[in-house]
C-alpha cells in the first residue's frame, strides 16, 4: 500500500482514486455466547466515489454508458465504522 493512512478523516481529494478501506461491519448473532459476539472486521478495495456528511460510497464496478447518474456496484460505509483509508 502507497501513500497516506487515515483513520478520522476522509479526504475529499481521494474522491475518484482507488483506496482500501478497513471497517467494521455490523453482525448478528443467535443463540451464541456473548463474549463471541462483536462486529465483524472487513476490507473494501474500490474507487471513492463520494464523502458524505455520514457515510462514504466506494464502487467496485460501473457502467459508463450512463454518465448522467451512473449505474454502479457500490457499498456505502458509515463513517463510523471506518477503521482505517488508504490509497492503493
Amino acid at each position: 500500500m502507497g501513500g497516506k493512512v487515515y483513520k478520522k478523516r476522509i479526504p475529499k481529494c481521494w474522491i475518484g482514486t482507488r483506496v482500501e478501506v478497513q471497517w467494521l461491519d455490523t453482525a448478528g448473532y443467535v443463540q451464541s455466547e456473548l463474549s463471541k459476539v462483536k462486529p465483524c472486521p472487513c476490507i473494501t478495495n474500490g474507487i471513492l466515489m463520494a464523502v458524505k456528511d455520514d457515510y462514504i460510497i466506494m464502487c467496485s464496478g460501473h457502467y459508463p454508458e450512463y454518465e448522467k447518474d451512473p449505474i454502479v456496484d457500490a457499498t456505502a460505509i458509515t463513517k463510523g465504522c471506518v477503521t482505517r483509508i488508504s490509497q492503493v
